[in-house]
């Protein structure tokens, strides 16, 4: 049987899958985040005015706007690179669980639903858009256990 070597490792090794899952899950949320920040970026005026209709949030609608597409830009930085993808995967899951919160609220609080998520995910339904972010939320808890887990078995 043929192996692939990565870094001098079996790819078939624990180590070697735990980290490529990592790195699969790492390129998921990076995708993920530069997607909605660049879709946020190129039509910040409509999501500063989006942000003004929430009621909870209009206090400082342009510095809430342009803070989420860089926290989600600098979140893609941290899992870039090895050294931070720990901290990258924590923030994913924290920032993941932040939306899903804000969604669970609207749907139980708020007649309209308005959304400004970007792109293709905006065309979700509220619910199918929990479930999706829940989804994350879990794929991001297995990247952190496997992190975890692929950080002690060197």
């Amino acid at each position: 049987m043929n192996f692939i070597k990565l870094k001098h490792r079996n790819i078939t090794s624990a180590v070697g899958r735990k980290g490529i899952i990592v790195d699969i899950i790492s390129a998921i949320f990076i995708g993920l985040f530069i997607y909605t920040a660049s879709d946020k970026l190129f039509t910040i005026q409509g999501f500063i005015k989006f942000i003004n209709g929430l009621e909870f949030l209009n206090f400082a609608p342009a510095i809430i706007a342009w803070s989420i597409p860089v926290i989600e830009i600098l979140i893609s930085l941290l899992l870039l690179f090895p050294r931070t993808r720990f901290i990258g995967l924590l923030a994913s899951g924290i920032l993941m669980i932040a939306f899903t919160g804000y969604l669970v609220y609207m749907k139980m609080t708020v007649e309209h639903l308005p959304c400004h998520c970007g792109g293709a995910i905006s065309k979700l339904s509220w619910v199918q858009h929990i479930w999706f972010n829940i989804l994350l939320i879990v794929i991001a808890g297995l990247g952190i256990l496997l992190h975890r887990s692929n950080s002690t078995d060197k």
